[in-house]
């Protein structure tokens, strides 16, 4: 397959008449004329990335259909999961039961949490029962069970 607008052109048009040919000119479903679209929309995309042959990562930037994905690539496309705040903040807290009474810095903690520095300090501000200043951006963290 050449990726060339030329060739990418052709071969929709090319498609678009097996279409009308089977279903006749008026009558063509939109799915299946979509679906034709969408093909030399993914191929429009790699060629405005340089990429000689479709691929998955480039074309989900495209916003591409997932079958379209499929057929050009013959893999499904990985949707990569986007972690919520409520998820790292577990992650902040399972970390701080893990390592009680350690001294931590706010980075040590955006980075286990996969937040920024100011988000890690909202968190240190907000548990003060789960940490207690040693000296400046510096703190422990507290054992609530041991200090019950």
């Amino acid at each position: 397959m050449s990726l060339t607008a030329e060739a990418i052109d052709t071969e929709f048009k090319q498609n678009m008449a097996k279409l009308m040919g089977k279903y006749g000119k008026y009558s063509v479903p939109k799915e299946e004329a979509a679906f034709v679209a969408e093909i030399a929309r993914a191929k429009y995309a790699c060629l405005a990335q340089g990429v000689s042959k479709p691929d998955p990562t480039v074309l989900r930037q495209y916003s591409i259909m997932g079958r379209v994905i499929e057929q050009l690539c013959g893999e499904k496309p990985q949707v990569e999961r986007r972690l919520k705040y409520s998820d790292r903040r577990r992650m902040m807290e399972n970390w701080c039961a893990e390592n009680i009474d350690s001294i931590i810095t706010p980075d040590e903690l955006a980075e286990v949490g996969g937040v920024s520095y100011a988000t890690a300090m909202k968190f240190i501000n907000e548990r003060i029962d789960l940490f207690r200043k040693v000296e400046r951006g510096r703190y422990i963290v507290r054992d609530l069970r041991a200090e019950k």
